[in-house]
């Protein structure tokens, strides 16, 4: 600075210019940076949206969304091929997964079939400069697809290259509206078939699952565990004669052989000649496993083996289920 003769103070240019450049150039970098994320979000959210949007059917251009007609994905794809495995239930939180990535040597992939199949569709339009990764996930009923990119090569030496990402969600508008349509179509028909004290009871039916099982009869526990197991009473003959048979209570398709029992059971003569047979059954191949079902007695409320008749159930391989 430099004071005149009149006293006031005068900033030479020679420090103001300086300034002045400087804070320009910065303010122009800042602007480009934003300007540069804003054009790359914008390209990632437009190649997540086109892969989204042609999600449907593998033969579709990204672009136009343009197909050839009888080049067409299996009918069960959303089942079979499109990352849900069906042994898994749905209810499960399980993620599947399938990505492809992109650099100076071409497109990589991890996972494999029909996703990654789409996938590579809109890799072949993307600039390796981009760095792009895209991936597909399935979340039970939920897709995504999420496209990030993350430059090879950074703007400046003192500015890092700007990374982003942006995901679109695949939507089935076909299977959506005829969602609708089978609700509003089905939906009067079902409720003026089922009336307000049908439905009470069926909700009070359901409520009231929960109590423990208690029978007054065997004859009614018996008649319980057949409709449970779905199986039919059978009687096995256990010599040529016929004098020594064992009637099993339900036998199922799979060959299991179920017993039902109510109340509290010791190791007495009776069991223990049941359990006899029953172990014979077992052993001769005749049936391939023996279940004996204990139930509730509604009178007393026991229910169950003894100490000993578990430890011989146990030890002639007779599984014993508890119900209540």
């Amino acid at each position: 600075m430099r004071q005149k003769d009149d006293g006031s103070l005068t900033l030479e240019a020679t420090l103001v210019v300086p300034l002045v450049m400087a804070a320009s150039f910065l303010t122009t970098i800042g602007v480009l940076l934003a300007i540069h994320e804003a054009m790359l979000l914008a390209e990632a959210r437009i190649s997540a949206e086109r892969a989204a949007d042609t999600w449907d059917e593998s033969s579709k251009d990204v672009s136009t969304g343009a197909f050839v007609p009888y080049l067409k994905d299996s009918i069960y794809w959303k089942e079979f091929d499109d990352g849900f495995e069906i042994d898994i239930p749905f209810l499960v939180n399980k993620e599947r997964k399938a990505e492809v990535q992109i650099d100076a040597v071409g497109a990589e992939s991890a996972g494999g079939g029909l996703p990654v199949r789409k996938l590579l569709r809109l890799a072949d339009r993307l600039p390796e400069q981009l760095g792009a990764t895209l991936r597909f996930t399935r979340n039970g009923t939920d897709r995504t697809v999420t496209v990030s990119f993350n430059p090879e090569h950074a703007i400046s030496t003192f500015l890092p290259a700007l990374a982003v990402e942006s995901s679109a969600p695949v939507l089935l508008p076909t299977e959506l509206i005829r969602m609708i349509d089978f609700d509003r179509t089905y939906g009067s028909v079902v409720a003026e078939a089922l009336d307000r004290r049908t439905i009470e009871a069926l909700f009070l039916s359901l409520k009231n699952n929960d109590r423990p099982l208690s029978f007054a009869t065997e004859a009614h526990a018996r008649q319980a565990l057949q409709r449970s197991v779905k199986g039919k009473e059978q009687w096995f003959f256990l010599d040529p004669s016929g004098r020594s048979r064992r009637l099993v209570d339900a036998l199922d398709r799979y060959g299991v052989a179920h017993q039902a029992f109510l109340g509290y059971r010791a190791l007495d003569a009776s069991t223990r000649s049941q359990l006899k047979k029953d172990a014979e059954l077992l052993k001769t191949g005749r049936v391939k496993g023996v279940i004996w079902h204990f139930y509730r007695k509604e009178k007393t409320g026991r229910i169950g083996p003894s100490a000993s008749l578990a430890q011989e159930l146990e030890k002639n391989g007779i599984s014993i289920v508890l119900h209540g």
